[in-house]
């Protein structure tokens, strides 16, 4: 079953697989796991926290713009993103409650996403708009990248904007999305220009040497705080202006590139097996993300407790990706048994 989450991608329509994408992808849920981990002990630490918002520099841009790339239209697969969310909302907002009772009752919001869940909120509404761009016309598209993209860095003036149905975000993260369902048409040229080993190497090169100005940047300046990275927040609420914004657009396109060129297209085992199955990672990490900071588990030095991050992610990955453990859990959270019953149904009437 294909979904249009990035986590879930399935390649199928493409008469050689992609595997470099398969091994982003793992690259990317990693980091994620790692970034999670690190919100609970990098408070105070100048290095971390620094190291926390390069990765949040380009590994959300990223998501979003290989999810615009794999993304179709599908009812099926908007029931399938809708019925995820819904239930992954009840879930990780009853955890919350369970682990951190402040003594409130269990409300069902499922217009404000709890944390990771903005994501599948988001992504679910991009879909909606899939109709809205979708044209084979060069102007067009240019037109509609050029609204988009200004639309993003001008809505964030809105004083009011923030998590309430993740707004912000979703005009945020608006234009690689747009860029990511549009470049399919031109990835393949892209990659035929930049085969010869000196051009490409040229390419990673300049990329690499802008990539480590960016981090330089970041860390040297106070200027750049985690709710811009984030993209949650209003300018005011995140003490930044349009500029900030447009600067962490061009150093997402750096990395966006960077990785892209430097990830090889071949079957890398424990990438490649990843890749295929990062949705369940993404959707259950967070349960132990949770469970770690209820009990203060990263209690040691920052070395260890950095270390034990590390370690996890990739050991949290491993499990969740397991392809037997994946296939159990997309299938009774994810509605696969919804669809098993809709098409044993139609095969009986």
């Amino acid at each position: 079953m294909e979904t249009l989450i990035i986590f879930f991608i399935k390649s199928d329509n493409m008469e050689k697989r992609n595997y470099r994408f398969d091994n982003i992808k793992a690259i990317l849920i990693i980091f994620v796991i790692f970034a999670h981990m690190l919100e609970l002990f990098k408070t105070g630490n100048h290095i971390l926290s620094k190291t926390y918002l390069v990765i949040y520099s380009f590994h959300m841009p990223l998501f979003i713009f290989v999810t615009g790339f794999f993304a179709k239209f599908s009812k099926k697969k908007m029931g399938i993103l809708i019925f995820t969310y819904a239930i992954f909302q009840f879930l990780y907002r009853g955890l919350d409650l369970l682990l951190f009772n402040d003594g409130s009752k269990l409300i069902f919001n499922y217009v404000t996403p709890y944390w990771l869940l903005w994501y599948i909120f988001t992504i679910a509404l991009y879909t909606l708009l899939i109709p809205l761009i979708e044209t084979d016309k060069k102007v067009d598209k240019i037109i509609i990248i050029s609204v988009v993209f200004v639309l993003s860095m001008i809505v964030n003036f809105a004083s009011n904007i923030g998590y309430y149905a993740s707004i912000s975000r979703f005009f945020t993260f608006l234009p690689y999305f747009v860029l990511g369902y549009y470049s399919k048409d031109f990835i393949n040229k892209i990659d035929e220009k930049t085969s010869k080993l000196s051009i490409k190497t040229m390419v990673i090169a300049i990329l690499s040497v802008l990539a480590i100005l960016s981090i330089v940047l970041i860390f040297n300046t106070s200027k750049i705080n985690s709710r811009m990275v984030w993209g949650s927040n209003s300018y005011a609420d995140g003490e930044y202006g349009i500029l900030y914004k447009l600067l962490l657009f061009l150093i997402a396109c750096v990395w966006i590139g960077l990785i892209y060129f430097i990830v090889p297209n071949k079957n890398i085992k424990f990438f490649t097996l990843v890749g295929k199955n990062t949705f369940t990672v993404y959707l259950f990490h967070g349960f132990i993300v949770l469970l770690l900071k209820k009990y203060e588990f990263f209690n040691f030095d920052l070395a260890i407790n950095t270390l034990l991050a590390f370690v996890f992610s990739i050991v949290i990955t491993y499990i969740f990706s397991n392809k037997y453990i994946a296939k159990a859990l997309r299938f009774v959270f994810c509605g696969e048994f919804l669809l098993a019953i809709y098409k044993k149904a139609n095969k009986e009437n």
